[in-house]
């Protein structure tokens, strides 16, 4: 089972969400480069080390659904001050 959701994995869940939404299932690749360096630049812009394979691994556990990323994302965010 995939790992538990926290808030620097709930952001980059949140943006590669927000940049897969016009995409058609099924398609090659789900998001365009310009879309995928921008989470990069998040990533380090953040000090986000992240384990791609769990990243990818906890999407598939949620079945790639927007919905329930979505939601993990802000259960794991809900927690955080108002700064962060």
């Amino acid at each position: 089972m995939a790992q538990e959701m926290y808030k620097h994995d709930a952001l980059l869940h949140l943006i590669w969400t927000v940049a897969t939404v016009d995409t058609t299932p099924g398609a090659g690749k789900s998001v365009t480069p310009e879309e995928d360096s921008y989470l990069d630049t998040v990533r380090k812009q953040e000090g986000i080390n992240i384990v791609w394979a769990d990243f990818n691994a906890k999407r598939k556990s949620l079945e790639n659904s927007r919905e329930r990323i979505i939601d993990e994302a802000c259960k794991a965010l809900r927690g955080c001050g108002k700064e962060w």
